[in-house]
């Protein structure tokens, strides 16, 4: 847990990645963003251009990540009001959030609904879940409610490392239209759209996935740093 509870933005996260760096002597580095990772990584390119090497980002944006969730707004609506409820009564908040994500019944309309059940292993998708149950909500929530106004859409074509991008066809969360603006503004960046994947394309189609992010490394980013180049 943070020293600083309120210390969870964009800003502070940046920061986090650049000392975890340091501390293990990496000098450049691909960076893998997937969901609001993508956000934080395209934010520590722009500051840190000289530390990153390329980039891959799954299944995210580059901002205000409430304002596309769903197709909608709605989610950014209602959202203070679900962050201020959580704030007052954390005990509750995560008391209601635990019973929502051990639920089997949530699990049921998570691959039903928001994903392509019959491409994902149980045994993949779990985790996520079990994850879930364990994380503090208020925390959590604290650091959606900075992140969701945070944005690089106009600081963009400064991303200089090769680029590739990842988007699911029916990603939910992160809207494949979002996907393909980056890509226009991140110049030389390229784009993957799983067909029929969702926020967690790279599950359901692991293989092509992996095939292609192999590729782009060995095409854009080991000609850069050279084949006997470390890369993290």
């Amino acid at each position: 847990m943070p020293a600083d509870p309120n210390a969870v933005g964009v800003p502070e996260l940046r920061q986090d990645l650049l000392a975890v760096l340091d501390e293990l002597g990496i000098e450049r580095a691909v960076l893998l963003g997937y969901s609001m990772g993508v956000q934080l990584s395209l934010d520590f390119a722009i500051h840190y251009p000289e530390r990153v090497v390329g980039l891959v980002e799954m299944c995210g944006t580059y901002g205000h990540l409430l304002e596309t969730f769903h197709g909608n707004r709605l989610t950014a609506r209602l959202f203070p009001v679900l962050n201020g409820l959580v704030q007052r009564l954390p005990r509750v908040g995560q008391e209601v959030w635990r019973q929502i994500f051990a639920s089997e019944l949530t699990y049921q309309l998570a691959v039903r609904i928001e994903v392509q059940g019959p491409l994902v292993d149980r045994a993949d998708f779990q985790p996520y879940f079990d994850h879930l149950v364990q994380l503090d909500v208020q925390l959590f929530f604290r650091m959606l409610d900075q992140v969701r106004k945070h944005t690089v859409e106009q600081e963009l074509h400064f991303i200089t490392a090769p680029t590739l991008i990842v988007a699911g066809e029916r990603d939910n969360f992160a809207p494949v239209w979002v996907s393909k603006r980056m890509q226009k503004l991140i110049a030389g960046s390229e784009l993957l759209i799983v067909p029929w994947g969702t926020h967690i394309a790279p599950l359901e189609m692991p293989g092509l996935v992996g095939v292609r992010v192999r590729r782009f490394l060995e095409e854009r980013v080991l000609p850069v740093v050279g084949r006997d180049g470390e890369i993290a």
